[in-house]
């Protein structure tokens, strides 16, 4: 289980969101040997620019 601080720190005060993102392969982030699989970066680089522009097009972010 992981741990951070993002939710206190921000999500309090202004919506957001945090997102994990696995690449299944070798040491997990943080870890000086940890290297990002291309293979699964894009894809989830491609949900949140979809989430983005969703979020922009109904100014999910105003109360």
């Amino acid at each position: 289980m992981g741990g951070e601080d993002f939710a206190y720190y921000y999500l309090e005060k202004i919506p957001g969101m945090f997102s994990l993102i696995d690449t299944g392969v070798g040491p997990v982030n943080h870890n000086p040997k940890f290297i990002a699989d291309p293979q699964a970066l894009f894809p989830a680089v491609d949900y949140m620019a979809r989430l983005a522009q969703d979020a922009l097009r109904k100014q999910v972010w105003r109360r």
